[in-house]
């Protein structure tokens, strides 16, 4: 049995091509997967009841809700939950905010299974 088997993901990420391989290697890795594409539905799951391992969220997503303020709900609501953002560009206060915040790991885009797969450890 891999490390993964049972495990759930929130993967958020509105660019519907990346979403689509993530969720398959997702997959792969043994992960369940519950995908969505906007901050307001990422954020209805956290404060639901749904089981929930890890969060991989992009920072970068449209409807005004970022993938930082996502983070900031897990810490709130599911504060056991692993979080990991993804990101081609910080910006200085992006950076600035993320060191800001504890125990979320910056997964830089592009990257491969195998990152992926060590930055969700067991």
């Amino acid at each position: 049995m891999t490390p993964a088997a049972g495990k759930s993901v929130l993967l958020v990420e509105d660019d519907a091509l990346v979403g689509a391989v993530l969720r398959e290697m997702l997959s792969a890795l043994g992960y369940r997967v519950l995908d969505v594409a906007r901050g307001a539905e990422a954020i209805r799951i956290i404060e639901g009841d749904s089981p929930l391992d890890i969060l991989l969220t992009d920072l970068s997503l449209p409807g005004g809700i970022s993938g930082l303020a996502i983070i900031k709900s897990a810490n709130q609501h599911r504060p056991g939950v692993r979080r990991v953002l993804m990101s081609g560009f910080l910006s200085g206060q992006e950076a600035s905010e993320l060191d800001l915040l504890a125990d979320v790991q910056l997964l830089p885009k592009p990257f491969t299974l195998g990152q992926l797969r060590e930055v969700l450890g067991p």
